[in-house]
């Protein structure tokens, strides 16, 4: 994995690209079998107990489609999933109302892996995928908490007490070189105390009911497919993000990453540089973010490389921030029976635009547009407190990576 993300005076609008791999390669000094899951089992079950030179102990999945269980109260060992050799096999984990806190669980890379907490279990951080893989990804929290990656502490086997910073806080972390589809689902009273990031040339998609992201954003990119955020009846909350508020974690490197990983180059108006966001979506096909009777604190930001875009506020939606636009993608923008306090930053988009504010909404800011074909529309006894202007100095850039731009060095 990266252990440190390069330093870069670009952007810091709209990150884009976690960059994880994993490799850990650890020695067992001995073995503990697993006892098998019996169907219907709900203890604990599927994994086996190695302790490496260290004599830390390290749990496994057992088998390349192997299931298993933790359902203990406390466990204190992280969990991998690493038997997977072929795109067929099947690894699936569920944590039970386990405590899990000072620790996490690794997904590994190829294949599927299914990662489930429910029940009130608690874990620091889930990673998964790794360059040159193309790992399916599903993972679902129920009813569960994510902590967030503690800086000092030495995570999983051989660790030391810097080697997960380059996660910068975040509750979930998937490898933005994986090719896999990646699909992220937070429900059910859960609490993330951390980002969420996901990218890939697959489909990174994250829904998110009746459940909290605290001190933290929403990041999902994809460079060949749709990426989308979904939000129903739950907050974000970006003030405290770790990745936004530290020099060595901070967004505006993230960019960066996704040009030398993407061959892409992604430059954005200076204007925005000290923007917090707080829900952000980069795509090539189909970008999306809606909002169903949420709250987010922070910016929306929407980047979209000649595909379509969507934003939504809906059913007593607030946004307490800008919705900022970027790329050549026709947008259409929706704010229904909902509250914007802040802009419509379009400046840096080129594609044709769509406004619509209606049925009694409310926007307390500009919008500002870039492309010649844009359109706002009021309706319904909605309102707007601010400007509407038109801007042609687009400054979003995309084109091709220059000759031997250097990747980011890898752990």
């Amino acid at each position: 994995m990266n252990k440190n993300l390069k330093k870069t005076a670009l952007a810091k609008c709209i990150f884009l690209a976690l960059v994880a791999a994993s490799s850990s390669s650890a020695l067992a000094k001995s073995v503990i079998p697993a006892t098998p899951c019996a169907e219907g089992q709900t203890t604990t079950c599927g994994l086996r107990e190695s302790d490496d030179k260290t004599g830390k102990d390290t749990l496994f999945v057992d088998g390349a489609n192997g299931s298993a269980i933790m359902s203990d109260q406390t466990n204190s060992d992280a969990i991998y999933m690493y038997d997977r050799k072929t795109a067929e096999d099947t690894e699936s984990l569920v944590v039970s109302g386990t405590n899990m806190s000072g620790t996490y669980i690794h997904g590994g890379m190829g294949g599927t892996a299914n990662i489930t907490l429910q029940n009130g279990a608690t874990t620091d951080m889930i990673e998964a995928g790794d360059k040159d893989q193309a790992t399916n990804i599903n993972i679902t929290v129920d009813h569960s908490t994510l902590n967030g990656q503690q800086q000092g502490i030495a995570y999983g086997t051989y660790a030391k007490s810097s080697d997960k910073d380059y996660m910068m806080g975040a509750a979930i972390y998937i490898d933005a070189r994986d090719a896999g589809n990646h699909a992220i689902s937070i429900t059910n009273g859960s609490q993330i105390n951390g980002s969420i990031f996901t990218a890939g040339s697959g489909a990174n998609n994250v829904s998110v009911a009746d459940s909290a992201i605290n001190t933290g954003a929403i990041m999902a990119a994809s460079y060949q497919a749709d990426a989308s955020v979904a939000l129903t009846n739950s907050a974000v909350d970006a003030t405290n993000n770790r990745a936004a508020r530290t020099v060595d974690g901070d967004i505006t490197k993230i960019i960066s990453l996704f040009n030398a990983v993407t061959g892409k180059d992604i430059v954005i108006d200076p204007e925005l540089l000290n923007n917090t966001i707080a829900v952000g979506v980069y795509g090539t096909q189909n970008t999306r973010v809606a909002l169903d009777n949420s709250h987010v604190t922070g910016d929306v930001a929407v980047m979209n490389d000649g595909g379509a875009s969507a934003v939504s506020l809906a059913n007593r939606s607030l946004l307490d921030g800008d919705i900022m636009l970027a790329g050549n993608s026709a947008t259409q923008i929706v704010i229904d029976n909902s509250t914007l306090n802040g802009g419509i930053e379009g400046k840096n988009a080129a594609g044709d635009t769509s406004i619509a504010v209606q049925n009694g909404a409310a926007v307390n800011g500009d919008i500002t547009t870039a492309s010649a074909n844009a359109s706002v529309s009021l309706a319904s006894n909605s309102q707007m407190t601010g400007n509407v202007v038109e801007s042609r100095a687009v400054s979003a850039r995309f084109g091709t990576a220059g000759a031997g731009r250097e990747l980011p060095k890898w752990r």
